[in-house]
């Protein structure tokens, strides 16, 4: 019995929680060299890191991108992910609020700025590793 009381109370003091840590992402996007402003920045879960995890966001102005945060357990769990991208660029070439790269979803003299390869996790060349640290990404996604 005294054992099991003992057993119990190192489950308490390790504590009870199944979340898995979270780290933080940051880096830039940039297209033959220019800033990426306004791009789709995708991770996907890639190989043995499980396929639920991943996240998103939206690049800004001068093609900065961040997801979670380093005072809270936001980010992506530990693994590798295949990196996706897509940027709405206008008539004039600029950079606009759009379809993610949907082509279904083309808004007047919209078009894609990022090549087909890089839009999709089947793919992209681009591959990273998130852990503990090393978490600032620099992408430069070169057009042929």
């Amino acid at each position: 019995m005294r054992k099991v009381i003992g057993c119990f109370f190192c489950l308490v003091a390790l504590g009870c929680s199944s979340e898995v840590a979270r780290y933080p992402i940051s880096g830039s996007v940039s297209i033959n060299g220019v800033t990426a402003g306004l791009a789709t920045v995708k991770f996907i879960a890639d190989g043995k890191t499980n396929k639920e995890y991943g996240g998103s966001c939206l690049s800004d102005g001068t093609g900065k991108f961040v997801i979670g945060s380093k005072d809270k357990n936001l980010g992506l769990p530990e693994g590798d992910y295949k990196v996706t991208f897509s940027q709405s660029v206008g008539k004039d070439g600029k950079p606009i609020y759009g379809s993610g790269g949907k082509k279904s979803e083309v808004i007047g003299g919209e078009r894609e700025a990022v090549p087909e390869n890089f839009r999709s996790p089947d793919s992209t060349p681009i591959s990273v590793h998130v852990g503990r640290s090393g978490n600032d990404f620099k992408f430069d996604i070169i057009s042929k």
